[in-house]
């Protein structure tokens, strides 16, 4: 009996497994049936061609490629794969890349494990995808270990019993164009997205909407470790049940150069809840029409620095810090940047800065209302005005229109505090136990029921400039000439 030699051998039967695969043409292993796509999976085919829709049947379990592969649907085609509840593909190569493309999956389920429809161990590329009521515990469509890229795909109505409703990822991650909507997070957060280390950008039109974080924070975006760069896309329309409606960032830092954040809700940090990390605002971006139940309609950001040099923070409401509240940490606002149109039915219309620096050097801060600090409250730290900056039409109705310093002094060298309105002290700024220096700029055309331009409670104003002037009714007041009761109000 003749035999055959080993690798004539091995090359026979990876033959047969390819014949019971599909067909193999120049593009690829053509597949058309659970069956066939494990097959082609377990003779380690490089490019697969999916030519007809797909179900797992009973019996069918999870297909597993050990080796990097491209799948896609045949050209002028969009097939579906439906995983009736098993969790479609697992891509356990971690040397390369693989793609998939044109395809839809649905009906995925890990269980207890992650990424309901893909597991990917490796670097991951998806192009033209949707991903449709797919479930797992962690990235309800997708997890992916070695890092991501999703251009124009639609993630829509996943569900995780933990992280990452739609998608769960590690590394470098980019969305570009494309759709995460309707996608859920039961426990920590990340309604669309979980980034757990390395960086996530969000570019050309993309839309992360309508997504939740029911326990957690991040109701689009949950970045545990890592940065977040927002250039373009919208997110819009998300919850979540404790911070950052739109985005949750945690020890990382978060860059918004253009793109929308606006209309989500989270009782803090209505657009985005930024932890031990810095926030840049720049370019084209808009953060606007946020909700925050407690504390940062438009920003909540806690133990870090923020940087707005253009960009737009309107129309957020919150109970304190309408557009932005910063914990421990300090506000630069400069160039072309713009905080409009926030109302705090408490404190800090536009700007709440709990612990820290206060740095106006150009910008605007314009039409924001508050009890008290209408345009921007500063509970202890220093303010400076200076440059181009513009403090202008806010309103109070306790104290301070413009700018409500609690515990620092107020240093003006220039720009211009004028048309701040307060019902009682301090039209234009109102300083409680700091002392205030005019060297520059003008603060005019304030007006208030006493201190139209300014109430220093300290009585502590250097006006050598003679920059305080036109205000309604006085320009200057301290508790010596005023008729305000000495028990003050305190800020929370």
């Amino acid at each position: 009996m003749r035999t055959l030699p080993f690798a004539k051998y091995c090359g026979a039967l990876v033959c047969l497994l390819f014949f019971a695969a599909g067909a193999a043409t120049a593009d690829g292993v053509s597949v058309d049936s659970w069956a066939s796509l494990a097959a082609a999976a377990q003779a380690g085919a490089a490019e697969v061609v999916v030519t007809a829709d797909i179900t797992c049947g009973a019996g069918d379990t999870t297909v597993v490629f050990p080796n990097d592969v491209t799948l896609r649907s045949a050209e002028g085609s969009h097939c579906t794969i439906d995983g009736g509840g098993t969790q479609i593909l697992r891509l356990e190569s971690t040397g390369g890349t693989s793609t998939v493309e044109n395809l839809t999956f649905q009906h995925g389920g890990s269980g207890t494990e992650q990424g309901g429809a893909i597991y990917a161990a490796g670097m991951l590329t998806l192009d033209g995808c949707t991903f449709a009521d797919n479930s797992a515990a962690d990235g309800g469509a997708v997890y992916a270990c070695g890092g991501l890229t999703v251009t124009g795909c639609i993630v829509r109505d996943n569900a995780a019993a933990d992280r990452g409703g739609g998608i769960c990822a590690e590394g470098t991650v980019t969305i570009t164009g494309g759709m995460l909507c309707g996608n859920t997070a039961a426990f920590s957060g990340g309604g669309a997205i979980c980034l757990l280390s390395g960086s996530l950008t969000v570019s050309g039109d993309a839309m992360l909407s309508g997504n939740q974080a029911t326990a957690g924070g991040g109701g689009a975006i949950c970045a545990v470790r890592g940065n977040v760069s927002l250039c373009g896309g919208t997110v819009s329309g998300n919850t979540a049940a404790e911070g950052g409606g739109g985005v949750y960032a945690a020890y990382g830092n978060v860059d918004i150069s253009g793109g929308s954040v606006r209309a989500n809700e989270a009782e803090q940090g209505g657009g985005l809840y930024v932890a031990y990390g810095g926030v840049s605002i720049s370019g084209s971006a808009e953060i606007t029409g946020n909700t925050a139940a407690i504390y940062g309609g438009g920003l909540l950001l806690a133990n870090g620095d923020v940087q707005l040099t253009g960009g737009a923070v309107c129309d957020n409401t919150a109970q304190y810090g309408g557009g932005i509240l910063a914990k421990s940490g300090a506000v630069t606002v400069s160039g072309t940047a713009a905080i409009t149109g926030n109302q705090a039915e408490g404190s800090g219309g536009g700007l709440y800065v709990q612990s820290g620096d206060l740095v106006l050097s150009g910008g605007v801060i314009d039409s924001n209302q508050a009890l008290h600090g209408g345009g921007a409250l500063v509970l202890t730290g220093h303010t400076t005005v200076s440059g181009t900056a513009v403090i202008r039409d806010n309103a109070a109705r306790g104290d301070g229109g413009g700018i409500d310093a609690e515990e620092g002094d107020v240093t003006v060298s220039g720009g211009t505090v004028t048309g701040n309105t307060a019902d009682e002290y301090g039209g234009g700024l109102y300083l409680e136990s700091g002392s205030l220096t005019v060297s520059g700029g003008t603060v005019a055309k304030n007006e208030a029921a006493e201190g139209g331009g300014v109430y220093a409670a300290t009585g502590a104003v250097d006006d050598a400039a003679g920059g305080v002037t036109g205000n309604t009714p006085d320009n200057i007041l301290t508790p010596q000439q005023s008729n305000r009761p000495m028990e003050l109000w305190t800020v929370p």
